[in-house]
């Protein structure tokens, strides 16, 4: 928690007969901020320093002291839910077994869209085997708000030992950040058992479960842009204020640069509570976090010479950070909380492309470029179980040995993970089918990431990118061909009108629209932003509106929704235009000119890297 200053003193009064002092400040209170840890009020402004004696002539008291600036620490909690007990539950046998509930907590208030709700589960479980048996137990626990899956994570228990028994007893725990709509709901904490070999009774005691509900972050609605200095010496975050589209405050030194330098100098991931920036300098090789609310960036870590930092995210839970290298096949691995190195982990062969995570925060996929492929660069998705030093490589090499497999295209987001039957998925999409057929999608559940499948449609033409809502709707958008891909779950509903050469697609944070970036082509057609409303299931969507603008990838959109933020080609070092767009009015805006070289901008978080000016070229 940050402790505010003392106001300032007041200044000397006139002279006075009698010795005389000014009146106490007093400070409001400080206002609410986002639970980044403990509970509790904001920090309340200290009172103004006392006016100070006046001299012995006539004079008027010293004034008051000016107010103490607001607090930011964490927020209060206006509602909560608890509930514990202590009867034991056996799962019942079955593999897998049918669901058994843990807690459940009633009718928990949401009054606005501004609240987000915390829930921590807690738990004991414990199992038994006889001698000689291996024991494994594969359990899928899940929270269900309002009788649907909002969380989902499998859990391998696996205590293999020969010629002894065992009797396993250890706690589990559980967190999870969800956002729903203002409203009144009941969450329900469940399990069951998918698999077991050689574990007897599974069974679980002392349960815990609560539920927060906090104010969402109060930082400011910037968009950040890193760019260079004038002289192209230094490396700079600077802030742009979206409603007036202007630079305001100091802008943020993050290390050195020079001229000439790579297009992805500076690569940004934001935290989920929006108060974190993460900026990988590629010239100085280190890694700095910028605090948003006080503007200070401290250098966390120094990469090694010939890191090339090509993808960063942070969990959902807001406790790691990863950073992909462009060559060596390494991620590393960040403690987000503490500012610290964890550990590397190896990916497949190729080049790390771009990053992905699942909302739950249970696992980080990593969509490779493996140029080795023949005949052309084949196109790979690895798995990190987050918390985790293991990789699972590869996971839908059995499909792409069947139908091909994408070539990814520089840093386009070519994957997603998205809701399917009360549970997620993660889907990559796939261009090159080996029989030249239309392409296809490659979809595995996260949780069993090899029962893999692969989803065809004539409308599948030549798939790029995707982006998916919780309502089990998703989009896809198409390089080659003028129509964008509606689906619900895994079913094709209907294709919408677009323009070729879709370059990038977002849906904004408060779901109400579907952004994709066209980019100029051959054709003469102008690039711009097509915006699309998202519309229930059964519904046909309306027409959408054309914003044209001279952009062609990097976009990102405000936390309020209102307002597009996009770059331009990288063909050479002179370009500094940062371009915008207003969602609302469906309209151009003049060009933001930054005082040097721009690499990338990031407003709001996202659960996939950052697209910086480096995927734009070509």
């Amino acid at each position: 928690m940050i402790i505010e200053p003392l106001g300032p003193t007041g200044p000397k009064g006139d002279s006075d007969l009698q010795v005389r002092t000014g009146p106490q400040g007093a400070g409001p209170a400080g206002m609410m901020g986002y639970p980044v840890s403990g509970t509790g009020a904001g920090v309340v402004g200290p009172p103004g320093a006392q006016g100070a004696a006046g001299n012995p002539s006539a004079g008027a008291p010293g004034p008051a002291g000016p107010i103490g600036p607001m607090g930011y620490g964490p927020g209060v909690i206006p509602v909560m839910g608890y509930n514990r007990s202590m009867t034991p539950v056996v799962f019942p046998s079955g593999t897998p077994g049918s669901w058994v509930t843990l807690n459940t907590i009633h009718n928990l208030l949401v009054s606005t869209d501004q609240l987000v709700v915390k829930l921590d589960a807690a738990f004991q479980l414990a199992f038994s085997s006889p001698p000689g048996l291996p024991r494994v137990l594969n359990i899928t626990y899940q929270i269900l708000r309002n009788g649907d899956p909002v969380y989902s994570n499998a859990v391998i228990y696996d205590q293999t030992r020969t010629g002894s028994s065992i009797n396993f007893k250890g706690p589990v725990s559980l967190t999870f950040v969800d956002e729903p709509s203002a409203g009144s709901y009941t969450y329900t904490l469940r399990a069951r058992v998918e698999s077991q070999i050689g574990g007897y009774n599974p069974t679980v005691s002392e349960r815990d479960f609560n539920a927060s509900v906090f104010q969402k972050s109060t930082s400011p609605n910037y968009v950040y842009v890193a760019h260079l200095s004038p002289d192209e010496s230094t490396a700079l975050i600077s802030y742009v204020d979206p409603v007036t589209n202007t630079i305001t405050g100091a802008s943020v030194p993050v290390g050195v640069a020079t001229g000439g330098v790579p297009a992805n100098l500076l690569n940004l991931a934001i935290s989920p509570d929006e108060t974190q920036l993460y900026v990988a300098n590629l010239v100085d090789s280190s890694l700095y976090a910028v605090h948003l609310l006080t503007r200070e960036a401290v250098k966390i870590y120094s990469f090694e010479q010939s890191w090339y930092t090509n993808a960063m995210l942070v969990t959902p839970d807001n406790n790691y950070l990863y950073a992909a290298d462009l060559h060596s096949g390494i991620v590393k691995v960040f403690d987000a909380a503490n500012k610290q190195f964890l550990y590397d982990l190896h990916t497949s062969s190729g080049e790390n492309v771009s990053l992905t995570v699942s909302p739950d925060s249970s696992t980080v996929f990593v969509a490779i470029n493996n140029m080795a492929g023949t005949p052309s660069a084949r196109g790979i998705v690895d798995a990190i179980p987050v918390g985790t030093q293991s990789v699972t490589h590869d996971i839908f090499a059995s499909l792409a040995s069947q139908y091909g497999s994408p070539a990814y295209m520089e840093q386009v987001i070519p994957f997603a993970v998205v809701g399917y039957q009360g549970a997620y998925q993660i889907q990559a999409l796939n261009v090159q089918t080996q029989d030249h057929s239309p392409g296809d999608i490659f979809s595995a559940p996260v949780n069993d990431l090899f029962n893999n499948q692969r989803i065809t449609h004539p409308l599948l033409q030549s798939p790029l990118s995707m982006t998916g809502l919780p309502n089990n709707s998703r989009y896809i958008i198409q390089s080659d061909v003028d129509k964008i891909i509606r689906m619900n779950g895994n079913t094709v509903i209907e294709s919408i009108d677009s323009y070729t050469d879709q370059r990038e697609i977002a849906v904004t944070p408060d779901r109400k629209r579907i952004c994709v970036l066209i980019r100029s082509s051959i054709n003469q057609q102008q690039s711009g932003l097509q915006v699309i409303s998202v519309i229930p299931a059964g519904i046909s969507t309306p027409p959408s509106a054309f914003i044209p603008l001279a952009s062609s990838g990097g976009m990102t959109i405000t936390a309020d929704s209102k307002y597009a933020y996009s770059l331009t080609f990288y063909p050479n070092p002179s370009f500094v235009n940062v371009y915008s767009a207003n969602l609302i009015s469906k309209t151009a805006r003049e060009p933001l000119a930054m005082p040097g070289q721009v690499h990338a901008v990031v407003a709001s978080y996202t659960r996939h890297s950052v697209i910086s000016v480096s995927s734009m070229g070509g």
